[in-house]
């Protein structure tokens, strides 16, 4: 079985979430630095980091599937 995945529009919309919780999308410490999105996320857990004080954060995550885009795979 093959799963299409859009690796981008995830990071996209993690930022989008981010920012809806921490309305600047930024560090907490450092307060006007934007958290970057880091590799090494789960289906659980999504890894931020912070260029500013070097903070490693990690944010839980919930994966939604449209079943209605559900194709067979040949």
């Amino acid at each position: 079985m093959t799963i299409k995945a859009n690796i981008e529009s995830d990071i996209e919309y993690g930022k989008r979430v981010l920012k809806q919780h921490n309305a600047e999308g930024n560090c907490p410490k450092c307060k006007d630095v934007e958290l970057e999105y880091d590799s090494g996320a789960t289906m659980e857990n999504e890894k931020w980091y912070c260029e500013g004080c070097g903070t490693l954060y990690e944010v839980q995550c919930q994966m939604t599937r449209f079943w209605e885009t559900l194709e067979e795979v040949e």
